[in-house]
């Protein structure tokens, strides 16, 4: 018989490993969910006309794209510490979020129609024109502040000085 306390207690995860668990957890779930919406489009392209495809397809390009975007904008915030990358990568998340749920919500179940009270209704398409906005605005401010920082001169600061005029 071995002895309870030679017996040696399994060592803690370390951050990284926790990391790397979770990480590898939040890539099976974002596998799972672009499975099932790739099996909606189908299932929406075989019993649907062209334009309803059309959409579905225009939806799953922009969800797609800006995924994309925001991964490589990340990216690029993490290597240069430059906030307007992080900008564009949370516009690119806001546009991503409402084509998500323009083909989650735009898909009407098989038997019945949705039974949405106006108010309801008046919430999604609010939070949806609100969330295309604060993008909007996010992608404009990132991408005319990676602009400016391109024809600066190097010598020039990115902080602009009050009272100075440069004749």
């Amino acid at each position: 018989m071995s002895d309870p306390t030679d017996a040696s207690d399994p060592e803690p995860l370390s951050e990284r490993q926790f990391g790397d668990i979770l990480g590898g957890c939040g890539i099976v779930i974002a596998a799972i969910i672009v499975l099932l919406l790739l099996g909606a489009f189908v299932i929406t392209a075989v019993n649907s006309s062209v334009i309803t495809t059309l959409r579905a397809g225009m939806g799953l390009a922009t969800l797609f794209a800006n995924v994309a975007v925001s991964l490589y904008c990340l990216v690029a915030f993490r290597a240069t510490k430059k906030r307007p990358f992080l900008s564009i990568a949370f516009a690119a998340l806001s546009f991503a979020n409402s084509a998500l749920f323009s083909l989650l919500l735009g898909v009407r179940p098989p038997a019945t129609a949705w039974h949405v009270t106006r108010p309801g209704i008046a919430w999604y398409y609010a939070t949806y024109y609100v969330a295309n906005l604060v993008g909007l605005v996010l992608y404009a401010w990132g991408v005319i502040e990676l602009a400016r920082a391109a024809t600066r001169r190097p010598n020039q600061s990115l902080e602009p000085t009050a009272g100075r005029r440069d004749d």
